[in-house]
């Protein structure tokens, strides 16, 4: 059964291997700037999850953490088709973790001052004549945006390596050895080209 899973994944990835020769050399070369994107949009979805989450708490300590499964398990799965290394999963799952942290904390920062929020309205930046504001305002920016991504970085550069490479050493697992020699004698040939 395992290994009719690993058939029918790489036949799912080998319809990638059919697009035309020139938007697979695109998408390769271009696939780290597509991991940072997808990082920046999960970061911002991930902040109106979070309060969405939170609302039902017997289910939000699984789900909060669960759902930065969604972003990576694409991103290592095409990582480790594209370039067959483990070190290649990993870095791209802690590329994409990383940049949704990052891109979480700057769009709080930015919700609270331009848009307001009823919980802190004092850093919304209509009062700005307030003798606290800019005060108010870096205590915020250091305390809350530069403290949280130095923390959450840290776990994501743990978990992202953990299960990038997890998830980049079951894909090699899986993935039948002739296929696997196939596919690299043709990413081979694509590099004399």
């Amino acid at each position: 059964m395992g290994s009719d899973f690993g058939v029918k994944s790489h036949q799912n990835f080998g319809i990638i291997m059919k697009m035309n020769h020139d938007k697979l050399r695109w998408l390769r070369k271009k696939r780290w700037y597509i991991y940072v994107t997808i990082g920046v949009i999960f970061g911002i979805v991930d902040y109106y999850l979070q309060a969405l989450l939170q609302q039902n708490q017997p289910v939000s300590i699984i789900a909060i953490f669960g759902v930065w499964i969604i972003p990576l398990l694409p991103v290592a799965l095409y990582e480790s088709w594209a370039s067959r290394r483990i070190t290649g999963t990993i870095l791209a799952s802690i590329l994409t973790w990383s940049t949704a942290i990052v891109s979480y904390y700057v769009y709080m920062f930015c919700v609270l001052v331009f848009f307001g929020t009823v919980s802190r309205p004092e850093l919304y930046i209509g009062h700005i004549s307030e003798p606290y504001y800019w005060t108010n305002v870096s205590m915020v920016f250091t305390g809350d945006v530069l403290g949280g991504i130095v923390e959450w970085l840290m776990v994501a550069i743990f978990g992202g390596g953990v299960l990038g490479a997890c998830i980049g050493f079951l894909y090699r697992l899986i993935l039948p050895k002739e296929q696997s020699k196939a596919t690299l004698e043709n990413k081979q040939e694509n590099i004399k080209e």
